[in-house]
């Protein structure tokens, strides 16, 4: 393997593919290329860097928030939102070798088999059992004292994944949200279920954050690999091919360090693998998008695909902070101010404690019933525009859940989380998660000047629906924190312990819109779909209409989120594409699913 430095360029300039970006589905697709056809060359390019001086922080679970606000980190925001309450939210992306799985939250759903069969449909290939087999190929599942299905398991991957070790609050929640009408179901976020609910696999093992850098460490660094890092892609280089049609014939690159300019050749094919944010800008420099967006930033267009950039979504979380009379049963004691230097030292000496893992507990899926939708009058008035479809207005598929709650194990961990519990105390949050909004938001261009940070607006809770659900959601958590099994005997009322909770189902959407945030999942901006769709960026292998010997290859290309938490869903798009660029490519390629 050929890199450079954070102050070098390697030398080489012409490759047979050329990908953008060294997140997860970059990472993954890179690296799968090298091991399909190890006599191609491959270039891994990376605006941020190697991230070598970070260890051991980002391999320590709990330390997700460390890179916010720093070089490693895109550092953008949204316009202000007018739906929540005008506020501009923060949304950190990775900048640096592993993108942002060297600072998430670790975890792991899958996504219920509905999503994925919704998402087969329309374009082939992509049903649940056609991409299990690599999900199963990302990970070496580790098991622990948790039930869990082994036939959908891998144990060959690069990533060492595998369940926690639960607080004893965790074990509460899960009896609230039992008795609730949310069952226990094993390994449910791995399997594809779509009610119920579980402890949430992680990729952390024995201590230790599992990031997408291991794709190059683990097995050995692939020597037909050369990687640039602190190079950020400013376009790619669109020509006119000898039938007239136009050809992605390598991309042009920004090294952030010396401002040098220079161009990497492709031979075979580009894909661009930099987010729901930053692939969509790479496009529009490159003259493909919205005729209007490119007119207005004076950009001849290469091809006109109207979907660049728009469909902008994400999943939208509510906080809701609950006191927790017994402290033993949290991790709170490892996050107060006095303990932290005690609960990093516990780590470094034994991979253990608060700091090695996320506070994030167990989770449920909930999909609404007729009884409770006849209770949300938004439900009946919403109608099947903006994506809805015949009887769910939300446009989940048949089957599919509308809501996830997740509790957690204390109550710190992110920066607006200013009321830390003192000696004595804990807290923790009982969250309500939306898993299938309708509104939808856009990236646009800021500037002709491609280095520019882009126009981010989610147009977050614009929809009345996304509103009335969330606020629905928040009350149902409200009453299995007070009311459930196991949580009703250990919750002592709200945290702080002077801010009571809502009353009337106004007072709970004026909540929502007041906290509702980020969980850090955009997608949909380079949205996959047949070629009759107009909004459609990329088709079922992922190659750019209109532009041969491009593709896009990261959570912008699914049109709808898949119910959870999306990181492994990452990089299974990004070991598909390297499998369906080595079918295109005649290569024989190894079976995968191990």
């Amino acid at each position: 393997m050929v890199s450079g430095g954070e102050e070098t360029i390697p030398e080489e300039r012409s490759f047979d593919y050329v990908v953008v970006g060294a997140g997860p589905a970059g990472l993954a697709c890179a690296r799968r290329l090298c091991d399909y056809m190890p006599s191609a060359r491959v270039a891994l390019v990376e605006a941020g860097g190697s991230g070598e001086d970070l260890y051991p922080a980002l391999d320590m679970p709990m330390m997700f928030t460390s890179q916010h606000f720093t070089e490693n980190d895109w550092r953008y925001f949204t316009t202000p939102q007018a739906g929540a309450s005008g506020r501009s939210i923060y949304l950190p992306r990775g900048k640096v070798l592993g993108g942002t799985s060297t600072g998430n939250a670790t975890l792991l759903n899958r996504g219920c088999a509905e999503d994925w069969d919704d998402l087969g449909e329309k374009n082939p290939g992509w049903s649940w059992s056609q991409v299990l087999p690599f999900f199963k190929n990302v990970e070496t599942f580790h098991p622990s004292g948790l039930a869990f299905e082994s036939a959908v398991h891998g144990q060959s991957g690069p990533l060492a994944f595998g369940h926690p070790d639960p607080a004893g609050i965790s074990h509460k929640v899960v009896e609230g949200f039992e008795s609730k009408g949310m069952p226990r179901v094993t390994d449910f976020f791995s399997a594809g279920a779509a009610h119920g609910c579980d402890h949430v696999p992680r990729s952390v093992h024995e201590g230790v954050r599992t990031h997408a850098g291991h794709y190059l460490s683990e097995g050995g660094w692939p020597r037909n690999l050369t990687v640039f890092y602190r190079c950020q892609v400013l376009r790619a280089r669109i020509e006119d091919g000898p039938d007239g049609a136009k050809v992605c014939s390598g991309v042009d690159v920004h090294h952030t360090r010396t401002t040098r300019h220079f161009s990497l050749d492709a031979t075979a094919e580009v894909v661009i693998s930099s987010g729901a944010y930053n692939s969509p800008v790479v496009l529009m420099h490159s003259g493909i998008g919205p005729q209007g967006e490119l007119d207005q930033h004076q950009i001849p267009v290469n091809s006109r695909v109207e979907g660049v950039g728009r469909n902008l979504i994400d999943h939208l979380m509510v906080w809701s902070f609950y006191e927790i009379s017994d402290p033993e049963l949290t991790n709170d004691h490892g996050f107060r101010p006095e303990n932290h230097a005690e609960a990093e030292q516990q780590w470094h000496d034994s991979r253990s404690g608060p700091m090695a893992s996320v506070l994030i507990g167990p989770m449920a899926y909930m999909r609404l019933d007729a009884r409770q939708r006849e209770e949300i009058v938004e439900w009946h008035t919403a109608g099947q525009s903006d994506g809805g479809r015949e009887g769910d207005p939300t446009g989940a598929p048949p089957g599919a859940p509308h809501l996830e709650f997740f509790g957690t194990e204390a109550y710190g961990g992110y920066e607006e989380q200013l009321d830390t519990p003192g000696p004595g105390q804990a807290a923790i949050s009982l969250t309500t998660l939306l898993l299938h909004q309708r509104s939808r938001g856009s990236v646009t261009l800021s500037s002709f000047h491609p280095l520019a940070p882009p126009t981010i607006d989610h147009a977050y809770l614009s929809d009345p629906l996304d509103v009335a659900l969330l606020a629905w959601g928040c009350r149902f958590a409200h009453d299995i924190m007070t009311t459930g099994a196991g949580t009703s005997e250990v919750t002592a009322g709200p945290w702080p312990r002077d801010v009571a909770k809502p009353d009337t189902v106004d007072e709970w959407k004026q909540f929502v819109r007041d906290n509702a945030t980020t969980c850090y999942h955009p997608s949909g901006t380079c949205k996959m779909g047949p070629a009759d769709d107009p909004t459609a960026v990329v088709d079922a292998r992922l190659r750019v209409y209109g532009v041969r010997g491009l593709r896009v290859a990261d959570l912008s290309v699914l049109p709808r989120l898949p119910a959870g938490h999306p990181q492994h869903a990452v990089y299974m798009i990004g070991e598909k594409a390297a499998h369906l660029i080595a079918e295109d490519a005649g290569v024989e390629v190894l079976p995968v699913g191990g």
